[in-house]
Parts: C-alpha cells; sequence; structure tokens
C-alpha cells in the first residue's frame, strides 16, 4: 500500500511538474510572441505615420520647387522629390505585402486593407503628380516650375484627402496594438495565476526562475507600451506642426491673390486714366497744325506727325495691356468651333491686300472657348504678315492630328527668329525691331503664349531651312467632344 501510495504521489507530482514546464513553455513563447507584436505594431505606426509625413513633405517640395529660383535650387528640390517618391512607394508595398528587413509582416486586419483601399486612390494620385513633375522638362517642353505649379493644387487637394486615411492607419494600428497587448496581457495573467497555484502546490523554489521571466515579460510590454505613447504624443507634435505650415500656405495665398486682384485693378485703371491725356495731347497737335495753316514749315509738320505716331502707338500699348491682363479673368462657354472656318475669316481680315495665305489640311471642329482660340490664331497671323519683308510674303496654316493635343502651325516666308530670341519674343513689349521703325507694341505673341499656357497647352518657334519661320502651339483635346 505504501508503495502504491508513494507511486500514486510520485505520478501525482510528475503530472504536476510535466503541467508546470508545459505553462512555463507555453508562458515564454506567449512572452516572445508579445515581444515580437510590440515590434511589429511599434514599426507598423511608425512606418504608417513616415508614409503620412512622406506625403506632406513632397507636397512641400512641390511648393519649394514652384518658388525655385536658381538651377541649383530646382535640382536639390528635384533630388529631395525622387527621394521622398521612393521611399513613400517603399513604406506603401512594404505595409501591404510585409518586410522582414524592417520587422514589418504581411497580416493586416480587414479594417486595416480598407482604409488602404480607400487611401490607394489618393496615393496614386499623389504618386503620377509626382513622376510627372520629375519627368518634366526631359519628355516634355514645360519647365519644372511650370509642371509644378500646374500639379500643385492637385497634389495639394490629393494629399488633403490622402492625410485623413492614413491619421485612421496609425490609429488602427494603434488600436489593435493596444487589443493585441490587453489580450495577451489577460493571457498572460490568467497562466502566471495558474503557476502561482502550482507553485504553492509544489515547491515554491522550482517555480522562481519562471516568475522573473514572467516579471520581466510584463516589464518589457509596460516599456513597449511607454514607447507606444512617446510616438503618438511626437506625431500629434507633427501634426499640429503641418497644420500650423498649411494654414500659413492658406494665408500666403489668399495674400497673393489679393495682390494679384490689386494689381488687375491697377492695371485697369492705370491704362483708362492714361488714355485721356493722351487723346487731351493728340487733338493739341491737330489744332496747332491747324492754327499754322498758312505759315508752311516742314520741320514743325513732322514733328506733329511724329507726335501723332506715338500716340497711337502708346494708346495701342495701353489697349495692349489691357488686353493682356483681362485674359485670366474672361470666362467664356465651350463651344462647337470650326477651326477651319475660323482661319479662313482671320487671314482674309489680316492677310488679305498684304499677301497670301495658304491651310495646307483641313483644320478640325473643336469644342473649345471660340475667343480663346481665335485670339491665338490671331496675333501669330498677324505677326507673320506684319513683320514679313519678303517681296511676297505669305502665311501657311497647317495642323498635325493629335498628339495627347491638338497640334497647329503657322508658318511664314518672314526674315526668321534668331535662337538666341525665340524667347524673349514671348516676353511682354519685346520686339525685335526698332520701336520708331515699327509700330508693333510686342504684346500680341505674349497674349498668344498666355492664352496657350493658361489652356494648357505649349508653344514654341522652329526657323525653317529655307527663309522665315514656324509658330508651333497645342491645343487640348479633351474637349473635342463636339
Amino acid at each position: 500500500m505504501v508503495n502504491t501510495s508513494s507511486k500514486g504521489i510520485g505520478l501525482k507530482y510528475a503530472l504536476a511538474m510535466v503541467a508546470i514546464i508545459l505553462s512555463l513553455l507555453f508562458s515564454e513563447y506567449m512572452v516572445q510572441k508579445t515581444l515580437q507584436n510590440q515590434r511589429f505594431d511599434a514599426a507598423e505606426v511608425n512606418f504608417s505615420g513616415r508614409q503620412r509625413m512622406l506625403s506632406q513633405r513632397m507636397t512641400k517640395n512641390v511648393s519649394l520647387l514652384k518658388e525655385a529660383v536658381t538651377e541649383e535650387e530646382v535640382s536639390i528640390y528635384l533630388s529631395l522629390l525622387e527621394r521622398d517618391l521612393s521611399d513613400f512607394e517603399a513604406a506603401h508595398f512594404s505595409l501591404l505585402n510585409g518586410n522582414a528587413r524592417m520587422e514589418l509582416d504581411a497580416e493586416s486586419s480587414e479594417p486595416i486593407l480598407k482604409l488602404f483601399q480607400e487611401a490607394r486612390p489618393h496615393f496614386e494620385v499623389i504618386k503620377r503628380t509626382v513622376q510627372s513633375i520629375l519627368k518634366a522638362g526631359t519628355d516634355t517642353t514645360e519647365t519644372v516650375q511650370l509642371v509644378a505649379r500646374k500639379r500643385l493644387p492637385n497634389l495639394l487637394k490629393a494629399e488633403q484627402a490622402f492625410l485623413p486615411v492614413m491619421e485612421k492607419i496609425v490609429r488602427q494600428y494603434s488600436d489593435e496594438s493596444r487589443q493585441n497587448n490587453d489580450e495577451i496581457s489577460r493571457i498572460s495573467r490568467t497562466f502566471a495565476l495558474a503557476i502561482i497555484i502550482l507553485i504553492l502546490l509544489q515547491a515554491s523554489f522550482v517555480f522562481m526562475p519562471a516568475i522573473r521571466r514572467l516579471q520581466r515579460a510584463n516589464t518589457a510590454i509596460s516599456q513597449s507600451m511607454e514607447q507606444l505613447t512617446e510616438q503618438n504624443a511626437v506625431q500629434i507634435q507633427l501634426n499640429e506642426a503641418m497644420k500650423r505650415q498649411q494654414q500659413a500656405l492658406e494665408q500666403n495665398v489668399a495674400a497673393l491673390e489679393r495682390r494679384n486682384e490689386e494689381l488687375d485693378q491697377f492695371t485697369y485703371i492705370a491704362s483708362h486714366d492714361l488714355k485721356t491725356p493722351l487723346r487731351a495731347v493728340s487733338n493739341l497737335s491737330v489744332w496747332v497744325e491747324s492754327e499754322l495753316e498758312g505759315f508752311e514749315n516742314p520741320e514743325v509738320s513732322l514733328h506733329l506727325k511724329m507726335m501723332r505716331e506715338r500716340i497711337l502707338r502708346m494708346e495701342n500699348l495701353i489697349n495692349g495691356v489691357l488686353d493682356y491682363a483681362s485674359i485670366s479673368k474672361l470666362k467664356f462657354t465651350p463651344e462647337k468651333v470650326d477651326a477651319h472656318k475660323l482661319v479662313e475669316i482671320l487671314c482674309e481680315q489680316e492677310v488679305a491686300g498684304k499677301g497670301a495665305f495658304k491651310i495646307t489640311k483641313q483644320l478640325p471642329i473643336i469644342k473649345t472657348e471660340a475667343y480663346l482660340l481665335e485670339q491665338v490664331f490671331k496675333q501669330l497671323i498677324k505677326n507673320a504678315i506684319e513683320h514679313n519683308d519678303s517681296e511676297t510674303p505669305w502665311v501657311e496654316i497647317s495642323y498635325h492630328g493629335i498628339r495627347n493635343n491638338h497640334v497647329f502651325c503657322v508658318k511664314d516666308n518672314g526674315p526668321g527668329i534668331p535662337d538666341e530670341f525665340q524667347e524673349k519674343v514671348f516676353q511682354i513689349f519685346q520686339t525685335l525691331k526698332s520701336k520708331d521703325d515699327h509700330q508693333a507694341t510686342g504684346i500680341g505673341l505674349s497674349i498668344a503664349k498666355k492664352i496657350v499656357e493658361e489652356k494648357g497647352g505649349s508653344i514654341w518657334i522652329e526657323n525653317n531651312p529655307s527663309s522665315g519661320c514656324s509658330f508651333w502651339f497645342t491645343w487640348p483635346e479633351n474637349e473635342n467632344k463636339a
């Protein structure tokens, strides 16, 4: 009986020891799992927060690129954009697919996946927008600053939609991390209680190492939670700083808009006020000339004639300034425009009696603002014939199909434009001839360039092999649904 009882006690003791060992092993597993989850959770929160900061940093760099003055600044901001875009894509891919090197697993919850799906279109817009800016100047004729300026509103809009989703993702990661930690903590406490009971039943000195390991595990969990709290506090501070920067940017934009409105108003008022004294001087010259009848003085008559010519040129300059300033403010409803018929009428008005014109190919029907397209063709045709010193001047208008945009060309047989002056002629008040020898105001080509670029197109000059030059411009085809 004694032996049987001893065997029974030994068996129970052995079973208890096995239970304790299994409990210890399971507890060790839970501790390691907890630490691993802590690393994964911290990395996920860090990378999702980094993803958000990268989007904000790219928007900031695009804003700075738009205002860059020197080539060195442009190069610096392009380099920063390229680096941030690479990190932006890498972080996004790692969060979705996991990255063992960065301690990111690919096991995302359904809410997280839904939030990433919600963020995807905004992510793609940001990515495409930055890529288009990085490609500017290589496969397009537009400058980097021009592309940045045009793309910045879309980038801001996409970023403003992207940031709230990323904030939700950070909060979701944090919530899931806390839930996992709470669950693991409950399990750990349950097994700790079971082990304590077994320790009380068995020799307590056998299980002291396990208790110490559990204490270290709980300490590690607490430290990880403190780190997460500190990271969240830093992230909140960063968010507040970005909000302040955003508010400052919005205030600067509003101030710039006010200054532009004041400048437009000043231009309009100043131009109108200048016309009154000009008319008075012109009338005075006519009066003086009439008073001198009977007292022939060729030199005085010549000077009075030159005075009226300069007054006329000044009036043309004022009218040109008004036209140039009003282009951006004019609003027109798109309509069906027969470009071929439009060009024929303009050529009859501007070329007939001065030279010949030719339209080499049927021009398309476009749904667009008729006045704006008419102004571009008018200024180019007028420039081609008025600056043509050939004995038999001619103008040729051609259409070259659609390459994302409609492509048109206005060609002449004039003197041509040297390469070093091809940018200058598009600047306001700039002409290649002396203003005393020619009545040109230097505004027509500036108006054409402004209209084309505000429509999203491009305009450039190419010298012809024999004589003259060709003015090429593109016109958007996305409204060609007449």
